[in-house]
This record gives C-alpha cells, structure tokens and sequence, in this order.
C-alpha cells in the first residue's frame, strides 16, 4: 500500500513557507534580468550620460552634486518602476510564475529590483563624478571633498535613497498592476490637490481655494529632505523632512503591498 501512494501534489504549508524568501528573490533576480535585456536600459544608461554632459561639466559643489543627483535618481528610480510593472502583466513572466507564486511576492520583489536599479544609476553617476574630477591618476587633480570620499557620502546619500523608494511606490500605486481604476483615479485626483495647495490662486473654482489654503504641506518633505544632503550640518528640519520622506515611502510600499494582495496574478 504504501508504494503506491501518489506523492502530494502540493508540499506541505511547513515547506512553502520556507521557500518564499528564495522565491522572492528569484523573482528580484528575474525582474533585473528582463529590465537589463529590454532596450529601456538605453534609455537608462543615456540620462545618466546626458546628465554627466550637462550638469557637470565642471567641478561639482555638495549642493549642486546632490541637487542634480536627487532629481535624476528620482526619476530613473519611478520610469524604472513604470517599465518594471508594465512587463509583470505581460506572457513573458509566465516561466517564472508557471509556479505557485504569491502576487505580494511578486510586487514585492519588482518594487526592490526598480529601487536597486536606481541605487546601481546613483552609484555609477557619483563615481564617475569622482573619477572625472579627483581621480588619482590625474595630475594636480585636487583632493576630493569629504561629502564625496568618505563615510558622509553614505549619510549624505539618505535623501537619495528615501525619494527613490517613494517614487516607486507611488509608480506601483499608479499601476494597473496593482491598483484598479478607482484606486488610480483617487490618488491623481488627492496628487493634484496637494500640489494645488501650494498655490491655491491656480485653482480654477474659486469657491475651493479657502479649502486648499487650510491643506497641511504634506508635500514639503520632498524638497525639506533634500537640505539634509545639501547643509552642514542639517537642521532639525532638514532631520525631520528626510523622516517623514522616509516615513512615506514606506508607506507607499505597504500600500502596494497590501493592495496587490487582493488582485488575482492573471496575464494578459
């Protein structure tokens, strides 16, 4: 009798939660790949050129290295998310989800290769900065400064990272990926509001414009993080701006998280 039992179909529940985390990151490690074979890594490797050519054709100042770094990080890091999530719904991530592969895991594990993507972008940007304007083998090359060649790149280099993961969860959120229409509509629509708020008077129903004056500066942060890699030492404000950024980026993330959670993983 018991040789002829058929095996389980399924392993025990034991035994898959054990392999989700190698699941997951296998399907990090195939996000990357199908990003670095798809021609929009050109597009990737050609901003980073421009931005080289442009902004730093002369030897970089720490609030102009970090201005420039800032922006273009942030926005490698969301058109990297963008790419990443339109592929996910495509038949050609249908041999890595041939398996049971929880939809979290998957949002999860695209969400993190896009943010690594960035990172990798930040990293080769700020080191050919370094090699074109302190490298050792230059002659009368000056010393590089301390914000670039030392531990405080690392501390200084937080704003970067926070504004890139919260680019791509707002990118995952704004994916039919993930969210459904109504989701997407109410976020442009709260989007368009809060920068509205700024400037209330751009408003076109006058009637609205006491309400938008009362809106809290929930968008402050974005540009209050950016003092804390700029100014030496940060302030208090700079401290708590790059908290809260940090603060919605992970909530962002959870959000797509949780949301992916109630979509069912079917390709198109």
């Amino acid at each position: 009798m018991e040789a002829t039992q058929r095996p389980a179909l399924f392993p025990p529940v034991e035994v898959q939660r054990k392999a989700r985390p190698v699941v997951f990151w296998n399907l990090a490690l195939f996000a990357l790949r199908d990003f670095f074979r798809s021609p929009w890594i050109i597009l990737h490797l050609l901003v980073l050129v421009g931005v080289q050519t442009l902004f730093f054709q002369y030897e970089s100042g720490q609030g102009h290295f970090f201005l420039v770094e800032y922006m273009t990080t942030t926005l490698l890091a969301a058109i990297t998310a963008g790419v990443m999530l339109s592929r996910a719904n495509r038949a050609e991530t249908y041999p890595i989800l041939a398996r049971r592969v929880p939809r979290a895991s998957f949002t999860g594990a695209i969400m993190l290769a896009a943010w690594l993507v960035a990172l990798v972008g930040y990293l080769l940007s700020s080191l050919a900065v370094y090699a074109r304007f302190y490298g050792p083998w230059l002659n009368d090359a000056p010393a590089a400064p301390p914000w670039l060649a030392s531990v405080d790149f690392l501390d200084k280099s937080l704003p970067v990272l926070a504004a890139a993961l919260t680019a791509v969860g707002l990118v995952a959120l704004l994916s039919s990926f993930i969210s459904p229409s109504g989701v997407r509509l109410g976020l442009l629509a709260l989007l368009a509001l809060l920068v509205m708020s700024f400037d209330s008077r751009n408003f076109p129903i006058e009637a609205v414009r006491p309400a938008l004056d009362r809106f809290p500066p929930v968008l402050a942060p974005l540009a209050g993080a950016l003092k804390y890699a700029t100014d030496n030492p940060p302030d208090g404000v700079a401290t708590l701006s790059l908290g809260l950024l940090a603060g919605y980026a992970v909530v962002l993330v959870l959000l797509a998280l949780w949301l992916s959670t109630r979509r069912e993983l079917i390709l198109d």
